[in-house]
């Protein structure tokens, strides 16, 4: 890994290769984000873990949530992302059960006052065979009348959802499933977009929404042992409110190089900071297929990351903040060459 941003609004550590765990302390004014050669991570005040290889990049998340920014897509707490199928499912708890290196991470996060209240997943223990007479604790009483009833209020940064899931009768010993959409009715799991809620006890989420986009929600009781989600609520409608992105104002971006040292002067406007692309296969290297670095919007200069002996092709561009903006970066400069003897 390398530390490739520190200042006063943001921290950025570049995975070269491996895996890495990261446990954020939330700060509402400093962001934190974990890049590949390929995307970028940014935690949402969280703990997870990000594995770069051949095949791609993969993201599990113990606490919180992560957004994946060429995908624009949010991961939360107790699921699993693969940047090569772009498909949110389960951790496993009995892979996690047996990771070494995560179960080490998980002993230093327990010896944290802060942290050990906020292991999220990893307070977890790999699910047992529930028992076939034990079969009804996970949905509801055939005889009892309660039902769960959910509603969902717009906020100023986002959803906020509520439940009321009745008597003790309705038990949910493996947390709950917070599913939405734009355009189904009866969203499900397994089908739409969902959120762990790791704790049978909790009764509210907020999702954190500002596209403007009506949604319909659900929320069920959730079931570890076969991945299942049962007892449904009824659907609640919402409208998120709309957070209009900064605009990017056009204008030429001139970039420099001294050994790995890059600097650039540009016109226009780069609000969101800068993306670093660099290749070894075309000399006009794009974003977020060949994405090796973010740099703030406040800095103009970066050094690169040690590479194998080669030529390589770098450009830097300005990013947008959305993969509906022009792909997520714009305004590309020229193209450079980095070549490690």
């Amino acid at each position: 890994i390398a530390l490739t941003v520190s200042d006063s609004s943001l921290v950025e550590v570049t995975l070269i290769a491996g895996q890495v765990y990261s446990r954020v302390i939330e700060n509402g004014s400093r962001t934190f984000a974990v890049v590949t050669a390929n995307e970028r991570f940014e935690a949402q005040g969280t703990a997870f873990k990000t594995k770069s290889n051949t095949d791609g990049d993969q993201l599990d998340v113990y606490h919180s949530s992560v957004k994946v920014d060429s995908s624009d897509t949010i991961v939360s707490s107790g699921n699993y992302y693969d940047t090569t199928d772009k498909k949110i499912v389960d951790i496993d708890l009995n892979e996690l059960a047996s990771d070494p290196f995560i179960q080490w991470n998980k002993l230093q996060d327990t010896e944290n006052d802060t942290f050990k209240t906020q292991l999220g997943l990893l307070e977890k223990d790999p699910p047992k065979e529930a028992p076939v007479k034990e079969e009804n604790i996970w949905e509801q009483d055939p005889a009892s009348t309660d039902k769960i009833t959910l509603s969902v209020q717009p906020t100023k940064t986002g959803i906020k959802a509520s439940w009321d899931a009745g008597s003790a009768q309705i038990k949910a010993p493996d947390g709950f499933k917070l599913v939405r959409d734009e355009f189904t009715d009866t969203p499900s799991y397994g089908d739409h977009t969902s959120i762990y809620i790791s704790s049978g006890d909790q009764r509210s989420y907020e999702l954190k929404l500002t596209d403007g986009k009506e949604y319909n929600f659900r929320v069920c009781i959730y079931r570890v042992s076969d991945s299942s989600c049962s007892s449904y609520s009824n659907t609640a409608t919402a409208t998120a409110p709309f957070e209009e992105i900064a605009e990017v104002v056009s204008g030429a971006l001139e970039l420099a190089i001294d050994q790995d040292a890059l600097e650039w002067e540009f016109a226009g406007t780069a609000p969101h900071g800068f993306k670093v692309v660099l290749s070894e296969d075309t000399t006009e290297p794009t974003y977020p297929a060949n994405s090796i670095q973010y740099v703030g919007a406040d800095t103009t200069a970066t050094e690169l990351p040690d590479k194998p002996q080669g030529t390589y092709y770098v450009r830097v561009c300005k990013y947008t903040a959305s993969a509906d903006i022009d792909g997520g970066c714009t305004d590309y400069s020229n193209s450079v060459e980095y070549v490690v003897d």
